[in-house]
């Protein structure tokens, strides 16, 4: 396997054996996650994309870091093709838990950001009764980014002991919005105790994500 500081990229070994159980051959992959999960205990996170083609092993190398670390605290989404144009698709599936994690306390009164994710989370509506359902504008974007990064962002410092993994899968299904937040929010996560961990297959990668991925290595 070759690796970069952000970047694991999986290749099949020949005459690879595939099975469920146990994980055999990747301690390099699982030394990298582990070296970054310390970088971000110490307040330094950021992105990490493992990448490598079809039934490589990137989700079950992800599931058995995550069995050694069941503590963490995660959210995750996974990105379908048919979701390809459906903004921050992936987001949508990881909000619900991500509110749940916030006490009433924080949330009441509720922040003047929480209004920008009723389109992500309809049910806010319920729980938040005083919340407006508003009209989408050509700001809706932006306004949802900036939600999406207080709440994220609220959740690592609420996380006092571990740092809170964000895992997004096949992200080479995801939608535009997804992929400028994530270079976004990779940002603030490099000052913060936040992880986010992608998986993706390069050659389905479309080739304006590919500049930005070069650009989150850069930086």
């Amino acid at each position: 396997a070759q690796t970069s500081q952000r970047h694991l990229e999986l290749h099949s070994p020949e005459l690879e054996i595939r099975k469920p159980l146990p994980l055999i051959g990747r301690q390099r992959e699982l030394s990298r996650l582990e070296a970054h999960l310390q970088s971000a205990l110490a307040g330094s996170g950021g992105f990490i994309l493992v990448s490598g083609e079809s039934g490589v092993g990137k989700t079950r190398l992800v599931e058995e870091f995550l069995d050694r670390h069941p503590d963490l605290p995660t959210l995750q989404g996974i990105c379908f093709e048919l979701e390809a144009m459906v903004p921050f698709a992936p987001l949508r599936q990881a909000l619900p838990e991500a509110l749940e994690l916030l006490s009433e306390n924080i949330l009441r009164p509720y922040p003047p950001w929480l209004g920008s994710l009723i389109h992500l989370v309809p049910s806010l509506a319920g729980r938040f009764q005083e919340l407006q359902l508003k009209e989408a504008s050509s700001e809706d974007s932006l306004q949802v980014a900036d939600a999406l990064s207080n709440l994220l962002l609220g959740l690592a410092t609420l996380a006092e002991t571990q740092p809170l993994y964000l895992i997004l899968d096949d992200l080479h299904w995801g939608d535009s919005q997804t992929w400028d937040f994530i270079t976004h929010l990779a940002q603030q996560a490099a000052r913060n105790r936040m992880l986010i961990l992608g998986m993706c297959r390069l050659e389905d990668l479309p080739p304006e994500r590919g500049r930005l991925i070069r650009t989150l290595q850069r930086n």
